[in-house]
Formats: C-alpha cells, sequence, structure tokens
C-alpha cells in the first residue's frame, strides 16, 4: 500500500513530503521532496503559540492546508505518482509534558488537504497518544523498532531535529523504551535566525560553532534545567526550549560577554552532553550498547556530530541512509506507517449459530477463513486495498470429540465404533492442541481473525484470549489462571485440586485465525471420563455450575465474554 507519509518540524523550515510502500510492519522508501515555507507563511506558524487567538490559529491552520493540499498534488503529479492514503502529522504551536500533564496542539486543516488531494488523511496522532495516556512524543519508536531490522539489539535510534529523541531498540517492543533527551537544533537555529534578523536560520554544518570554544559555567548552567534530570518516559518543546528560553539565554550571554561562535559551542556542546549523559543515566547501565543509529536534521552538522562521537567514543555510529531509509524523511516515514496502522480493521462481526453441529460449524469457519485470506492476497496487488474482515462465532455443539494435529489417538480412552452408541460424534481437526470436549452447556468461540489488525504474535494472541475467560471468571466470583506450557485457563493451578474451565486450541495461517476456546457452563463433565482432557493427566475439569453449585445463565456468561474480548482486544463488536 503506498502512503504519503507528511512532516513538519518544530524549526518550521520546510514541509517534507514522502511516499513509501507499507505492508505488514515493513516499509520502504519511494520518493520524497522537501518544500521551503514562503517567508510570510513561515512568520505567521511562528507567532503561534498556547496563548494566541482561536482565530488567528484558524486562519494559520487553512494557510497551511491550502500550502500542504497544493504541495502534496504538485509532488505526485510531476513525478507521475498515486497515493492510497495520507499520514501526516500536523503543525505543533504548542507541546508540554509536565508531570502527569500532556499538552499538545497541532494544526494543518486535515479535511482541506484531504479535499484538495483526494486522499484520505490520518492525522492527529500526537493528541491519540496524549489521550491514550502517553506523552505525545516521541512517536518515532515504533518505526525504530520494525525499521532497523538488520542491526544487532539492542541498539539506539537517535533523532536530532528540532528536539533530540531517543529510542531504546530492545529485542521486543514491550522492552524498547523512547523518549526526548533535550533540544538538538531548536535552539541554535532561533539563535542564528535572531541574531542574523531572519536572514539565516541555521549555522550550516556547524562552521560557526566549530570556531567557538564551549564556556564551561554556562554549559553548566543550562544543564541544571530539571527536564535533563527527569526519567522517561518524557518529551519536550518550545514550552521548554523555545523561544523564550532563547530570549533569556541571549540576555544572559550579553551580560557575559559570550561571542556568537562561544555560544553556538555551547549550545551545541549542551545537545551532545544532554544526549549522553541521558545515555548514562537510563540505557547503558542496563544494556550493553555497540550502536546508535542518526538521524534527522542535525546530522548534516558535521560539527554537532562529531562532538558526539567524541563524547562516546565507544559507540559505533551509523546513519538512518545506510538501511535504506534516508535521514531526512524518517519522519514522514513514521506518519505514513503510523496511518497505515490506524485504518486496520479493527471491528468483528459477532455471529451466534446456537445449536451447531461441529462439522458444519468447522466448514464456516473455514469459509470465513478462505474469504480473509483471499482479500489480504488480492490487497497485496492493489494501491486501493480493503479492509479486511473478522469474524467471531459464538455456538453450542451436540456431544463431539476433537483431536487436534498434535494429539495423540491414546488419549480418546473409548473405541471410535463405541462413540456412536454414546451420541458421540469424534473428528481429526487441523487446530493445535490435544483432544477436547464440545457439548450441551458449553460455550464455544470461534475468533476468525486477520491478526494484520490487531499484531503478529501468536503467543499474545493465545494469551489474550485467556485473559478474556479470567476476566469473565472473575465477574462470577471465580479466580482463573494460566498454566506454563498448557494453554486454557484453570482453577485453583497449584493446588492438588487444579481443575480445568476452559480449553483452548488455534490454527493460523497468513497470520488468520480459526478455532478458539471452549468456556464449561452447564457442561455435563462426566464426558470428559472418555478422554484425557487435552493430553494432559492428573488434572480434572470443571464447570461454572460445578463451581458455583447452580445452573449459570449462558446469555449472562456470552454477555461477559464479549465485553471483555471487545476491551482486550481493543475492537468494536458488531452484529
Amino acid at each position: 500500500m503506498k502512503i504519503l507519509g507528511i512532516n513538519s518540524g518544530t524549526s518550521v523550515d520546510s514541509l517534507d513530503i514522502g511516499l513509501f510502500e507499507c505492508k505488514e510492519n515493513k516499509i520502504a522508501f519511494i520518493k520524497g521532496v522537501e518544500v521551503k515555507y514562503p517567508n510570510v507563511l513561515r512568520e505567521e506558524i511562528k507567532s503561534l503559540g498556547p496563548n494566541s487567538s482561536i482565530l488567528n490559529c484558524d486562519r494559520t491552520s487553512i494557510n497551511l492546508g491550502k500550502f500542504v493540499g497544493m504541495k502534496t498534488n504538485l509532488f505526485l503529479k510531476s513525478n507521475n505518482l498515486k497515493a492510497s492514503l495520507i499520514g501526516m502529522h500536523g503543525q505543533t504551536i504548542h507541546h508540554s509534558n509536565e508531570v502527569n500533564k500532556t499538552t499538545t496542539i497541532q494544526i494543518t486543516e486535515a479535511d482541506l488537504v484531504s479535499d484538495i488531494t483526494g486522499i484520505n488523511v490520518v492525522h492527529d496522532f500526537r493528541k491519540k497518544d496524549v489521550i491514550n495516556g502517553g506523552s505525545g512524543a516521541p512517536l518515532v519508536p515504533i518505526l525504530d523498532f520494525y525499521l532497523f531490522s538488520d542491526i544487532k539489539r539492542p541498539f539506539i535510534c537517535q533523532n536530532l531535529g528540532g528536539i533530540a529523541n531517543t529510542t531504546l531498540v530492545h529485542k521486543t517492543f514491550k522492552q524498547s523504551i523512547g523518549y526526548d533527551s533535550g533540544p538538538a537544533n531548536s535552539i541554535l537555529d532561533k539563535i542564528i535566525y535572531i541574531h542574523s534578523q531572519g536572514k539565516k536560520s541555521f549555522d550550516k554544518n556547524g562552521e560557526l560553532a566549530r570556531k567557538g570554544s564551549v564556556n564551561s559555567e554556562l554549559l553548566e548552567k543550562m544543564l541544571t534545567n530539571s527536564y535533563f534530570r527527569r526519567r522517561p518516559p518524557k518529551s519536550t518543546g518550545n514550552r521548554e526550549f523555545g523561544i523564550e528560553y532563547v530570549l533569556d539565554l541571549l540576555s544572559y550571554v550579553e551580560q557575559k560577554n559570550i561571542n556568537l561562535n562561544d555560544l553556538l559551542a555551547t549550545t551545541t556542546e549542551l545537545t551532545v552532553e544532554s544526549i549522553a549523559l541521558s545515555y548514562e543515566q537510563f540505557i547503558l547501565k542496563k544494556n550493553n550498547i555497540k550502536n546508535v543509529v542518526l538521524s534527522g536534521g542535525g546530522i548534516k552538522n558535521s560539527f554537532m556530530i562529531s562532538r558526539l562521537k567524541k563524547r562516546l567514543p565507544k559507540i559505533n555510529f551509523k546513519f538512518s541512509d545506510e538501511s535504506g531509509m534516508p535521514s531526512k524523511y524518517k519522519e514522514c516515514a513514521l506518519f505514513a506507517l503510523l496511518a497505515y496502522h490506524r485504518i486496520k480493521n479493527k471491528k468483528v462481526k459477532i455471529t451466534e449459530l446456537g445449536l451447531l453441529p461441529y462439522s458444519e460449524a468447522w466448514k464456516l469457519q473455514e469459509d470465513y477463513f478462505s474469504e480473509i485470506i483471499a482479500v489480504k492476497r488480492q490487497n497485496r496487488a492493489s494501491d486501493q486495498p480493503i479492509p479486511s474482515p473478522n469474524h467471531l462465532l459464538m455456538v453450542e455443539h451436540p456431544p463431539v470429540f476433537t483431536l487436534g494435529k498434535s494429539g495423540k489417538i491414546e488419549h480418546l480412552l473409548v473405541q471410535e465404533n463405541a462413540l456412536k452408541s454414546k451420541g458421540i460424534e469424534f473428528f481429526k481437526t487441523n487446530r493445535g492442541g490435544d483432544i477436547t470436549f464440545h457439548g450441551p452447556g458449553q460455550l464455544v468461540g470461534y475468533p476468525i481473525l486477520d491478526l494484520d489488525n490487531f499484531f503478529t504474535d501468536i503467543h499474545k494472541y493465545l494469551r489474550y484470549l485467556e485473559e478474556v475467560i479470567i476476566k469473565t471468571l472473575n465477574d462470577f466470583g471465580l479466580k482463573g489462571a494460566r498454566s506454563d506450557g498448557e494453554t486454557g485457563v484453570w482453577l485453583d493451578l497449584d493446588t492438588p485440586f487444579a481443575r480445568k474451565i476452559c480449553a483452548m486450541g488455534v490454527r493460523a495461517s497468513r497470520w488468520v485465525t480459526m478455532h478458539g476456546f471452549a468456556l464449561n457452563i452447564n457442561t455435563d463433565l462426566s464426558y470428559f471420563d472418555y478422554i484425557v482432557p487435552c493430553g494432559i493427566q492428573g488434572k480434572g475439569v470443571t464447570s461454572l455450575a460445578k463451581e458455583l453449585k447452580k445452573e449459570v445463565d449462558p446469555a449472562l456468561v456470552k454477555a461477559a465474554v464479549l465485553k471483555h474480548f471487545s476491551e482486550i482486544f481493543e475492537v468494536e463488536i458488531i452484529d
């Protein structure tokens, strides 16, 4: 799927537009362009802040939306390119991450960009992160985790934009961390802009800073900022290191007779030292780091890079370009990837099958499974992909024993030909697990999901299913638990009276699932006497009715399962 990523950084020096091919968790750069802002629009944007009037913010947002839309169209037309989606950051005019309080404001009329280009726009990523308990920045860790697969983990990705963003990329995403270490180019660029009276916007290659000397007294003063001592997760922006900070700094250096070159050298050293100290405080004590991947506009500042290498001599520094992602367009890639993930289908269609023979339910599963696979195949060859569907079948079966692919037939304790006389069917299935029973009084759920809409991790998927059942049991006053190496949910696990209340077995291909769970509600447990349940010796089987010593309303159990399924998988259940 071809997606545009559009980014405008805190320095407001240019608009970056990049086109990327997104596939699952992989992203590849196709082409990009850097568009300089007209001076009038740039000054209009830079004049905005948290105290600006709504009317001024709205006017600038519209002007910016027109500019972005027109420049995006020009980029696509002049290069004969097409895109299915736009992921857009918007222009940040305020970001504050105080302890237990984050506020963030972005402008750019996304609807206007969509109208001009005719392409759907996904935006408000920072606000979405804040709403969900995050810091709103940095957002780049998800890209860093998936992008640099050729580098041995753990390693660090260091972005040098207006702000310096740090990502510890670990073996799992859960182990990875991301935070803003402090300013990178933002202070330097503002100093140059003010000093040149708007004629220059940056110190090219750090040439002026290279001629100066670090003022140790000034550096020490700048490093006393409380932000540098805060532990991750944390983010910063113009509130801490914006124009007011720079004006105070310029007033101080004027009093101390510190010249421009020394000021720039010291401010460059602030970036270097704050990055290095954050590594030493939060990363290097527990992680053996050999490599740091550099990206962002700051990599053009050869003086800053040389100082960083000298400060951290044991680190091997690389540039993101070496892994096929141009540093200039890395943040564009981030927003393209986030847009791709945002459009994944998180709706699950529920189908109530009632009492249905196992073979018919299995056939229905196979049909839905094949449908999803077909959609995914079609999407790989299409520039206009369609969302892959997700299903959840809820069913009750007449008595039946099912044997998984890895199951042992000897765990069926009666002859197959004797089952018919007992009114029990028998099937060898294509799911995982051993032998289990389905029958009246049991709630069976078959999620047929495209895990590319959620996460591509079967282990995590099974743990989520278990969590749904555990939370459901808790609603009825029972404490469910997992057993290491034994999929399903148990009661009194670490006692001689451990007993299984919910069996699980799944199949997955191309990240599409089928089969699922069987929760005993009012089940006749005598059927389990004919098998070794799930192939596990020495542990019993139970039901909600047995534990609660009364019949349980299946509708109440089903409602609880659906509630927790929607919460844990973060889905919308639809009829």
